[in-house]
């Protein structure tokens, strides 16, 4: 986050981010005084100072970039133990693997209220996982069915299984 943006400092600009999302900024900055950093560092996760170096930037995104298994990322955001985010997994994917089942029967018969129906109950999990874009193409195509749109259905229904990886 460059701390010097023309419309919102970088530090307001974190503070609104770190509201909606809890996700890791860093300043990026040529103002690099103890007392400018001690503030960036209030309102963000880290600090690099211009000029930087590739390999500096790349060091500090490996910090913060390390991937994370969706039972990792489950266990810490509901605080379970390991079984219980096993068991909650278990169940997610049993609910998805029907869901999809019965929605693509839906979408052979046309059903669009069964269509809307299971589209909203997959828009929902999928959030809830933090599926967040797969949530969003749910609820585009949940809208389509209650609509009556003719459409392809079995196309978005696709994208989400592909994401979902079942």
């Amino acid at each position: 986050m460059d701390i010097t943006l023309p419309k919102l400092n970088g530090i307001e600009a974190a503070k609104k981010i770190k509201e909606k999302k809890d996700i890791p900024i860093i300043a990026v900055t040529g103002n690099t005084t103890e007392e400018n950093i001690k503030e960036y560092l209030k309102y963000m996760d880290d600090f690099l100072p211009k000029p930087t170096k590739k390999s500096t930037l790349l060091e500090k995104l490996k910090k913060f970039l390390t991937p994370i298994s969706l039972t990792q990322k489950i266990a810490k955001k509901f605080e379970l133990s390991d079984e219980e985010t096993q068991e909650l997994i278990k169940v997610f994917k049993e609910n998805t693997k029907n869901t999809f089942k019965e929605l693509s029967s839906a979408i052979e018969n046309k059903n669009y209220d069964e269509i809307y129906r299971h589209f909203h109950n997959l828009k929902s999990s999928l959030k809830y996982f933090d599926f967040n874009r797969l949530s969003k193409t749910a609820e585009e195509y949940m809208k389509k069915a209650h609509n009556k749109e003719d459409c392809n259905y079995k196309e978005a229904l696709e994208k989400i299984k592909k994401g979902v990886k079942l």
